[in-house]
């Protein structure tokens, strides 16, 4: 009985064990159950956003764990990111930064596998730094892998303890993380695939020229599926007009090209060979232009042909292939015309063959250094330079270098050295590559030598004024501070302080240069950057030493597409002198207003359209009219009719720049209608791109003097005129007198008679010239300006005074007549050269030369007559147009003249829109210069004259 309770006993508790046993395994395969669950949920999230799922993830996986959080990370350089989590609490923001030595993931990474723990404070860890900075009691992690390597951790924690985690969690979790691991990489491969992508469609919008596909359909079809941006400013059409058919493209191919283009792609399609040619194609915007077409074909199985090709506009090319053309051309005329020396050297026979400029260089005949071999070739070059060059040429001769090329001295005839630039190339080599032929060219570079010499030490010269140019490179965060990335050293200048130092002195912030005063300057920043333009702006500085520093601070945003961080990149630099010097300007212009305004004489800023802009008060009192009166109007209303002609002639030749200033008389109309005479003074004011801004204008009142002068002008015209007719006839009729026409005359009565007769003659010139004087004076001469050949007028000059020059055994000589057409009045300007060969042949020495010359500079022919004589006076020189006027009484005498010729010449010259001045130094002779308008049309008469 008792061996019966025994034994049930034992039974009893067998079947306990085993139930128990049944228990925990039932619950192991529920857990499992409910794992492989939970993982079948997570694979099946269908989300697009890849962060949503990652997040919707976490949040089934922790609460499948009973965790408070799960979060997955990236690992970079010792920096822990979060990539994203999922907590009933916000803990931190995805993104946020650790160090990685401060977190769990630093232990899994160690361990390389799964970890966990429960009961943080009971364990090992509790001294970690993690569990002091977070405090985080239950942690199971494991690392995603990808590709190989860690990318990061998955990993699911609470602040509070749990029990131990199961076999079951631990594959989950390892589950889960080989989940993640596959997501993060397809996202990482989308985010390649797309980068790369965009590459390749930014390297194709980038390559100079287009890039194309094109597909020649089985029916002979033609389109282009692809085309890159390049397309547009290659060809002036859109992808769009090519698409589906190519006829937009074929059609502005030139019709002499078509034909060609046509045979050329057939040819390759047919033979699936790469396709290559060149033709002109009409470009809308740039006209007919050369385009160079490279592509590969390949077949499709529908029995079409694609080709990926390119295109490149070789317009330039072809420009230059020509230009090339045209200088070898050159060069070989050059060679030929034996303008540099040519050898050519036979290498197995040692023998060197000779032009005759090669040997004129050294000072020799042709002869004298026949015949020539490499060795009397090197015997004739400087020692120190012999062992390079013969290295140069073995070189060459051996196939190290494509061409053999040495600068080196040469002994001349003489005995110096000259220097020598030396080319060569093998052209002709034997069958098994051993060279036969060499030809070369010597050219004497001995002053180019100098002039490279002085180039050297000018360049050095300018590599260092660059190299210190004032201003400083920066980057730094586009925040409040400008918290700096980097500095160059040039920051030094500007402040004083060295890059490391600043950084250390200033907390690397730029702002804490800026004077406290200036700060305001820096809102200019994000206003440009808010309409996306790059931005500029000014503010002090205050320098290390305590002095104030004005900086012109320029820059642009970049972003950081990696982390999204917004940098500034910009340059400043010194700009205190300049705004010194546009704070002087300030000053300069109120002084001028000043000025402006109280200056005793008319003023007044006029458009160059000729509308008044500004006239000061002495300019309204003058003309009667309020300054409101005036504004804004066309200034010509006011100027007497009969002058508003030659007015608006001359200030069309300022605004051209044929002149620089101009001064006229003139009459303008008082408000209450008189007339006042005046003197006005123009000239012209550009602005900073040097176009016409506007005119200033001086205007005196010379109305007194003007009636003064119209008196004298009346009385020397009625003078004149009474005289010049008894004068003539007292000339005439003493004239047959002393010629005998009446009789024979006593020589007594002879030398008076002859005496009246010169005297007689010069009155009558004056007069000529009184008269001549008057009429330029009140613009009663007729003088009309057309173009016409200077070289032919400057002949016929020298023709009609060669008899007065023979008077005073002078001879005109013509030197250096240049080609050209002036815009003048030919016979005023014969009546002006008249007055200067006369003058110079009056005053030249017996048996010396009077030169004439004629050189075009800028819009003017500059004519100039030299002549031997003793020179003017230094005093005299400010009266030497002036009338009735010459150097000296006693050789007034001597010479003869009326003191007027020129100053009518001066007249006559202004008049033709010209200039007359002269040089002269005493004993050395004077040289007085025409300067003439240039014609607008081209020289009928282009032929070099001759003397």
């Amino acid at each position: 009985m008792l061996g019966m309770y025994l034994l049930s006993g034992s039974l009893l508790a067998a079947l306990v064990a085993l139930w128990l046993i049944y228990r925990r395994r039932a619950n192991a395969l529920r857990r499992q159950h409910a794992a492989l669950l939970t993982l079948n949920r997570i694979s099946s999230l269908g989300a697009d956003d890849l962060d949503a799922r990652l997040r919707n993830a976490l949040d089934i996986g922790r609460r499948y764990l009973d965790l408070d959080n799960g979060i997955i990370s990236h690992v970079h350089n010792g920096e822990y990111r979060l990539v994203t989590h999922s907590s009933d609490q916000a803990l931190w923001p995805s993104g946020q930064m650790f160090p990685l030595s401060e977190t769990y993931c630093s232990i899994i990474l160690e361990q390389r596998g799964i970890w966990d723990v429960s009961h943080t404070r009971r364990s090992r860890y509790a001294s970690h730094p993690a569990y002091a900075a977070f405090g985080l009691e239950a942690y199971i992690g494991i690392p995603v892998i990808i590709e190989g390597r860690a990318y990061g951790t998955l990993a699911f924690f609470s602040r509070g303890p749990r029990r131990r985690f199961t076999k079951q969690e631990r594959e989950f979790v390892s589950l889960m993380a080989n989940w993640v691991a596959a997501a993060m990489a397809l996202r990482l491969a989308d985010e390649k695939h797309r980068g790369a992508t965009g590459k390749l469609e930014k390297m194709a919008n980038n390559v100079p020229g287009l890039v194309y596909q094109y597909v020649i359909e089985a029916d002979g079809s033609g389109h282009f599926p692809y085309v890159s941006s390049g397309l547009y400013d290659t060809c002036g059409l859109t992808p769009d007009a090519l698409r589906l058919s190519d006829q937009a493209g074929l059609g502005r191919i030139h019709p002499d090209d078509l034909d060609f283009v046509r045979t050329s792609t057939e040819a390759s399609r047919k033979s699936l060979t790469p396709m290559r040619h060149e033709f002109r194609f009409f470009h809308p915007r740039k006209g007919m232009i050369w385009l160079e077409d490279h592509a590969n074909p390949e077949p499709l199985s529908n029995g079409a042909v694609l080709w990926h090709g390119f295109i490149t506009d070789v317009s330039e090319r072809k420009r230059m292939e020509l230009a090339l053309q045209e200088e070898t051309r050159r060069l070989q005329s050059i060679i030929d015309g034996t303008a540099i020396g040519t050898w050519e050297w036979h290498i197995q026979a040692n023998t060197l063959q000779l032009n005759a400029r090669w040997a004129e260089m050294l000072g020799h005949d042709l002869s004298e250094l026949s015949p020539m071999s490499r060795e009397r070739w090197m015997s004739l070059i400087h020692p120190e330079d012999q062992g390079a060059c013969e290295a140069a040429l073995n070189h060459h001769v051996r196939g190290q270098t494509q061409r053999y090329e040495f600068q080196y001295r040469m002994r001349h005839k003489a005995g110096h050295w000259i220097w020598v630039h030396d080319r060569g190339q093998i052209m002709t080599r034997s069958s098994n590559g051993e060279p036969v032929v060499m030809f070369g060219t010597h050219a004497d570079i001995t002053k180019s030598i100098a002039t490279q010499e002085a180039l050297a030490e000018s360049e050095a010269r300018f590599r260092s004024i660059l190299s210190r140019l004032p201003g400083t490179v920066y980057r730094c965060r586009h925040d409040r501070a400008r918290t700096l990335h980097y500095v160059s050293e040039r920051i030094s200048d500007l402040s004083g302080f060295k890059a490391d130092e600043l950084e250390r002195g200033h907390r690397g912030s730029l702002n804490q240069l800026i004077v406290p005063e200036d700060t305001g300057a820096l809102e200019g920043i994000n206003e440009a950057l808010l309409r996306k333009r790059p931005y500029e702006i000014f503010y002090r500085i205050r320098h290390k030493d305590g002095s104030l520093v004005w900086i012109q601070d320029k820059g642009s945003l970049t972003l950081d597409t990696r982390d999204g961080t917004q940098w500034l990149d910009g340059f400043m630099w010194d700009v205190t002198d300049k705004r010194l010097l546009t704070e002087q300007l300030a000053e300069s212009e109120q002084r001028f207003e000043g000025a402006f305004e109280t200056a005793p004489q008319g003023m007044a800023i006029i458009r160059a359209s000729g509308e008044w802009l500004d006239m000061n008060t002495a300019l309204c009192r003058l003309l009667g009219f309020k300054r409101s009166e005036l504004m804004g109007h066309d200034c010509r209303n006011i100027t007497h009719p009969e002058d508003r002609d030659e007015e608006q002639a001359r200030t069309e030749a300022l605004l051209r720049g044929d002149l620089t200033a101009f001064q006229i008389k003139k009459r303008m109309l008082h408000k209450f209608g008189h007339e006042i005479w005046v003197l006005q003074s123009m000239s012209l004011v550009y602005d900073a791109e040097d176009q016409p801004s506007y005119m200033v204008s001086i205007i005196q009142d010379i109305s007194e003097e003007m009636r003064s002068d119209i008196l004298k002008r009346n009385f020397v015209s009625t003078v004149s005129h009474e005289l010049r007719t008894p004068l003539t006839a007292i000339f005439g009729s003493l004239g047959l007198v002393t010629q005998g026409a009446l009789g024979e005359v006593p020589a007594e009565m002879r030398r008076v008679l002859t005496i009246a007769y010169n005297n007689s003659e010069r009155l009558i010139l004056l007069i000529n010239d009184l008269l001549d004087m008057e009429k330029l004076i009140s613009g009663k001469m007729d003088i009309t300006g057309k173009p016409l050949p200077l070289a032919p007028m400057l002949r016929e000059a020298v023709e009609a005074n060669k008899s007065y020059a023979d008077k005073y055994s002078v001879h005109f000589t013509l030197e250096h007549i240049e080609p050209a057409t002036v815009q003048a009045d030919g016979a005023r300007f014969q009546q002006v050269m008249a007055n200067l060969l006369s003058n110079a042949a009056k005053f030249s020495h017996a048996g010396r030369d009077v030169v004439i010359r004629a050189q075009c500079r800028g819009h003017e022919a500059i004519i100039s007559v030299q002549d031997s004589g003793e020179g003017i006076p230094s005093a005299f020189h400010a009266r030497v147009f002036d009338k009735f006027t010459q150097a000296d009484s006693s050789d007034i005498k001597h010479k003869g003249g009326t003191g007027l010729g020129l100053a009518i010449s001066r007249e006559l010259v202004e008049k033709m829109d010209g200039r007359i001045w002269f040089d002269s130094t005493p004993g050395q002779g004077s040289t007085f210069y025409v300067a003439l308008p240039l014609a607008k049309v081209n020289p009928a008469d282009t032929s070099p004259a001759s003397p």
